[in-house]
């Protein structure tokens, strides 16, 4: 972190970013466009390097870490494009000419991003490429850890990004006064200070799945199975409970049970967090409490059926 003095001998953090906002270099679009790009590129050049740290960091399956590394390439693509030059000219002389500008936003200034471990890549990289194609700089906290996929990310970060617009804190950020002038990306859990431009993630809060009596069962069971077990289970948004119709009941855990063997009997697999604990519990005890119907049980977890809450 880097700061100046004021005239009172006080220093302000992260001076630079400030100073960047100030001048209005974020703003221009074309500068926007030349910033999505490289870092696009960097990613893209990253590939094998970021796809071998996604795996070794998150045990998650090649697989997975391609579907990571794609979704977060789509995401810099969609900012790209959607930024248009010629349309933002126009918007931007409306008033000069007499037409109405109701819809017109200014960039924030500073977006403040706290990153959850979970899909790091897509975590880190996406909400820096929508500040970015939004107008604004940037300060990412990536912690030091033994882990490979942060010290990767941030020198790509560094090679590919303006360095007056981006700063990388190596710990969460505990200047309220300075939060309060961000917007905030909060992805691990309760923010330091709460306001009207804190977006919050909260980590451990319940994923409910509803299936309805008109949907198609079939692929509501193998789209909520694959979100239950993959990546390893420890998805933030991995489904715990499903609640399903009763006239569509029997014909979901039929389309369940056969779209979940694989995962269930998977050699070697293993299931971590909430699901894992209380599928243990439960399967456990269920001799014991009336109300719990075990549906299937495999090596790395079980389908319940609760019958009385």
């Amino acid at each position: 972190m880097e700061g100046t003095s004021t005239a009172s001998g006080k220093q302000l953090p992260y001076s630079r970013l400030r100073a960047t906002v100030t001048d209005g270099r974020a703003a221009n679009v074309f500068f926007r466009k030349n910033q999505l790009r490289r870092l696009n590129d960097e990613v893209l050049g990253a590939k094998a390097d970021l796809l071998k740290a996604i795996t070794k960091d998150s045990g998650n399956t090649a697989t997975e870490a391609w579907v990571e590394f794609y979704l977060t390439l789509s995401a810099l693509k969609f900012y790209f494009d959607d930024l248009d030059p010629a349309q933002e000219l126009q918007d931007e002389y409306r008033i000069a000419h007499g037409r109405d500008a109701a819809d017109a936003r200014e960039a924030v200034g500073i977006v403040y991003i706290q990153p959850d471990a979970h899909s790091y890549l897509y975590s880190v990289v996406v909400p820096i490429g929508a500040a970015i194609a939004a107008g604004n700089c940037v300060l990412v906290v990536i912690e030091q850890t033994l882990k490979v996929l942060p010290a990767v990310l941030q020198k790509l970060l560094q090679r590919s990004l303006d360095p007056d617009t981006i700063e990388i804190a190596q710990s969460q950020v505990e200047d309220t006064a300075f939060l309060s002038t961000c917007v905030q990306v909060i992805q691990t859990g309760t923010p330091r200070i709460s306001n009207l431009t804190t977006l919050h993630s909260p980590r451990d809060a319940p994923v409910i799945g509803v299936v309805d009596g008109t949907a198609d069962v079939e692929k509501a069971a193998r789209d909520l199975v694959t979100a239950r077990f993959s990546f390893g289970g420890r998805s933030p948004y991995a489904p715990d409970v499903v609640l399903v119709n009763e006239h569509v009941k029997t014909s979901f855990l039929n389309a369940a049970m056969h779209h979940s063997i694989r995962y269930l009997t998977e050699e070697n697999g293993s299931l971590s967090g909430p699901m894992r604990k209380t599928s243990n519990k439960t399967s456990a005890a269920n001799t014991q409490v009336d109300g719990i119907q075990v549906i299937t049980s495999g090596s790395n977890g079980d389908i319940l059926f609760v019958k009385d809450r």
